[in-house]
């Protein structure tokens, strides 16, 4: 593993095989809003060049998907090819997320405070069902971004509860 340092206080990861290949070019930290973070050079021709996409070798119009969500991870057991559709299936909860889970919203309805899960498949929202807690609306989630998403597919990280509490 070769460790590229970027601006602002940022590092890359790419595999030994690839350091003589990304040693030509001079590296840069691009936001792309939020706290995602791409490894970046720009080229003679006034384009740039993003790492993921010279490790993988992508042609124009390809998506590369990290599958750990790190996108300065670009060691080759992270990337893989992926439609647009598959890379959109696994990217990151949204900052403006209220329940700490994708797929997971409050559901105010009538005499009832719930927990709604939903997921998009085929560009259409469907509704995976309601619950008491988000916890359980989140593993609701996940069963259903298996069965609809498969490998691709974002899972939620489930807490551990505890089970230390001995009842009286």
């Amino acid at each position: 593993m070769v460790i590229i340092q970027l601006t602002k206080g940022k590092a890359a990861i790419i595999d030994d095989s690839d350091a003589d290949n990304a040693s030509r070019y001079k590296w840069y930290a691009s936001n792309s809003g939020g706290n995602i973070w791409y490894a970046r050079t720009n080229l003679k021709d006034g384009k740039s060049l993003y790492l993921h996409r010279l490790i993988f070798k992508c042609k124009k119009g390809q998506e590369i998907d990290h599958r750990n969500h790190n996108t300065l991870d670009c060691r080759k057991e992270n990337l893989r090819k992926a439609t647009r559709s598959q890379n959109s299936m696994n990217h990151r909860i949204h900052k403006n997320n209220k329940s700490g889970f994708r797929g997971v919203c409050p559901y105010v309805g009538p005499g009832n405070n719930k927990w709604r899960a939903t997921i998009v498949v085929n560009k259409k929202q469907i509704s995976v069902g309601l619950f008491v807690t988000a916890i359980e609306a989140a593993i609701a989630y996940n069963a259903a971004s298996i069965k609809y998403h498969g490998d691709f597919g974002y899972r939620n990280l489930i807490p551990k509860l505890n089970n230390s509490v001995k009842p009286e």
